[in-house]
């Protein structure tokens, strides 16, 4: 019986994906997007991301085919300087490296890649993400051009792109706040990138269950809030008793509600497939007792190719009640 060609199949569903996003590959001002979104373009569990010039494919089952023919078949349709391989933990990884360069190798300088002619980092070695999260990108335009004077708070900080993304917007201040203190320096390369120069008071290296509530005590206001969690929140060391649910909204929501101005706006990120986009925002709504209401909606672009938009990353921006914002 003849084997099936796994490397032409993978070949052809490559170049297939490729020619979706065209567009992308035209656009002068961004030169990072998803080039392959296996769940649904025909390799469930691998992703392909373009950075510059990097690609980064991250791998949560077995890829059927040699290094060799990846690289080949990548190189064919764009010009690589670098490839590289994450495999997810739960995978036998070869050598016992989970982040391999197929094309290339560790490079000294930091990954500065393009969005809509701003400048991010992006993370080639980390197992646990690549640095700039893709599917953002909506929300990354609709805080820089709704931070205008503002007094951000970004919570679940990351690398900061959120947040980066207000400064660029006019934001008079933004206050970045996340657990893992290896993020610090990757948060001041997205304001270097930019010409910008972080203020050290607004990179917080700490635990949101420990902070939020000191904020509410010294009753400091926000005017922008930005609420990314995980999908699942771990549980809070300061807080042990406290079992975060998925994102973990409903607390979450209902303890930044006593820190948002009346005339600001806070924005979610919703990563939990198995909700609406109007659930997820009726659910918002409730956790707030009725003090939110919607006044933008996104979801990730055309390069996270879905036939159910529902599958798609969502975002949703909210004002207080009665509030028109300024």
């Amino acid at each position: 019986m003849l084997q099936p060609d796994l490397t032409g199949d993978f070949k052809s569903l490559l170049k297939d994906a490729w020619q979706r996003r065209v567009g992308f590959l035209q656009d002068p001002i961004t030169d990072c997007y998803r080039i392959f979104h296996g769940y649904v373009e025909g390799f469930p569990g691998v992703s392909i991301d373009r950075y510059g010039d990097c690609a980064i494919i991250n791998k949560k089952a077995p890829l059927p085919i040699a290094d060799g023919d990846l690289v080949r078949i990548l190189t064919g349709l764009f010009p690589f300087q670098s490839i590289v391989i994450k495999s997810h933990q739960k995978l036998d990884s070869q050598d016992g490296q989970n982040v391999r360069y197929l094309l290339g190798g560790p490079v000294p300088l930091p990954l500065k890649v393009k969005e809509h002619g701003d400048y991010y980092f992006a993370d080639r070695d980390s197992i646990h993400s690549n640095g700039l999260f893709l599917d953002a990108r909506p929300a990354r335009q609709w805080i820089k051009k709704n931070a205008s004077s503002r007094r951000v708070y970004n919570m679940f900080a990351h690398t900061g792109s959120l947040g980066v993304a207000a400064k660029l917007g006019g934001a008079r201040e933004v206050v970045h706040i996340d657990k893992n203190r290896d993020l610090v320096d990757k948060i001041r390369f997205n304001y270097e990138f930019n010409g910008l120069v972080p203020d050290p008071r607004g990179l917080v290296i700490g635990d949101i269950y420990y902070h939020l509530p000191r904020a509410i005590k010294w009753q400091q206001k926000f005017d922008a809030i930005i609420l990314d969690p995980p999908p699942r929140v771990p549980v809070p060391p300061r807080a042990p008793k406290h079992r975060p649910v998925g994102q973990d909204f409903a607390t979450l929501i209902a303890t930044c509600c006593k820190i948002l101005d009346k005339d600001g706006w806070l924005l979610c990120i919703y990563h939990d497939f198995r909700k609406s986009h109007d659930t997820f925002d009726q659910e918002m709504i409730a956790a707030s007792g009725g003090t939110l209401t919607p006044i933008w909606r996104g979801q990730a672009d055309e390069d996270f190719w879905e036939t159910d938009p529902e599958r798609k990353t969502r975002m949703t921006a909210f004002s207080m009640v009665g509030s028109l914002g300024r």
